[in-house]
C-alpha cells in the first residue's frame, strides 16, 4: 500500500448547518440499518463518521459498503486501523475480545476496503459559517485515547481539559461508547454521539447525534434494532460470546 497519505490532519470548509454525527458502528450492521431508517425522517446536511466503522461484530463489508456512500466526513478509529494492520500496536494492546474480532475482520476486507479505512485521517477540523468543530476518534491531543473518567466529575474533568487543548468551538468524538454532551463555561461544546454498534451508556440501544450548527442545539437518539441477530451471528462465528451478551445491556 501506498503510505504517502496516512495518517494526516485535514482542514475541511463546508456549508453545513445541521449535521449528523455517527461513531463506532463496529460491523454491526443491524444496528446500522435501524440508524439508517431514523435518520431518513430527519434532516440535516451531511453524514460525519467519528471512527471504528469496524471491529468487534461480523458484519464489516456491509457496513463499509453502506457507509462509505453517505458519508460526507470520516476519521480514523482504532479499530479502524488495526483491522488493516494486524502487527500494528494498537492490536497487540486490545483486549483478547477485540483482537479475536480483529482477527475474523481483516481476511473480509479487500484491498479496497483497507485502503479507504488506513487513508482516513486522524483528525480534521471542520470550518462551517456556524463555529469550527474538531472531529477526532478519541481525544484531539493524544488520539486514541479516551474522554473519559469512572466517576462524573473525573469524567468532567477530562471533557475541559480536552475543550482546552482544542482551539474550535465544537469537539466531537466517539471512543468511549457513551452519549453525551457538556457546555464549558468558555462557550466550547462537547458532543459524543454514542455508538451505533456497541453502547456502554447502559442503554442498550443504537445511538448517534445531530447537531445544529447554527442554533447550537444537539439532538441525542437512540433506536431500538434486533440485538438476538447480532448475538446469534457472533456464536454461528465463532466469536468471543461476550461481545453479543454485553449489547443486551449496553455495557
Amino acid at each position: 500500500m501506498d503510505d504517502e497519505a496516512l495518517f494526516e490532519v485535514t482542514v475541511e470548509q463546508r456549508d453545513y448547518e445541521r449535521i449528523a454525527l455517527i461513531a463506532d458502528i463496529h460491523s454491526n450492521y443491524p444496528a446500522l440499518m435501524a440508524v439508517i431508517e431514523d435518520m431518513e425522517k430527519r434532516d440535516f446536511d451531511a453524514v460525519i463518521n467519528l471512527g471504528d466503522l469496524v471491529g468487534y461484530y461480523t458484519r464489516p463489508v456491509e457496513v463499509l459498503n453502506t457507509v462509505r456512500p453517505m458519508i460526507d466526513i470520516s476519521v480514523m478509529g482504532n479499530h479502524d486501523w488495526a483491522a488493516v494492520d494486524l502487527s500494528n500496536p494498537l492490536f497487540k494492546i486490545a483486549r483478547p475480545a477485540a483482537q479475536a474480532s480483529l482477527k475474523f475482520t481483516n481476511p473480509l476486507l479487500s484491498e479496497d476496503h483497507k485502503k479507504f479505512l488506513l487513508h482516513l485521517p486522524l483528525k480534521t477540523i471542520l470550518e462551517t459559517p456556524y463555529g469550527n468543530a474538531t472531529l477526532v476518534h478519541g481525544h484531539p491531543v493524544t488520539i486514541f485515547d479516551y474522554v473519559y473518567g469512572p466517576t462524573t466529575n473525573l469524567f468532567i474533568e477530562s471533557i475541559e481539559n480536552a475543550l482546552a487543548a482544542t482551539k474550535t468551538d465544537y469537539l466531537f468524538v466517539g471512543h468511549s461508547h457513551i452519549q453525551g454532551e457538556h457546555h464549558s463555561a468558555t462557550g466550547k461544546i462537547f458532543v459524543n454521539p454514542g455508538s451505533i454498534g456497541q453502547p456502554r451508556d447502559n442503554d442498550f440501544r443504537a445511538a448517534y447525534a445531530i447537531i445544529d450548527l447554527k442554533n447550537k442545539k444537539t439532538e441525542l437518539l437512540r433506536v431500538s434494532y434486533n440485538i438476538e441477530e447480532v448475538i446469534e451471528e457472533v456464536h454461528q462465528c465463532h466469536l468471543p460470546e461476550e461481545l453479543g451478551a454485553r449489547l443486551k445491556f449496553g455495557i
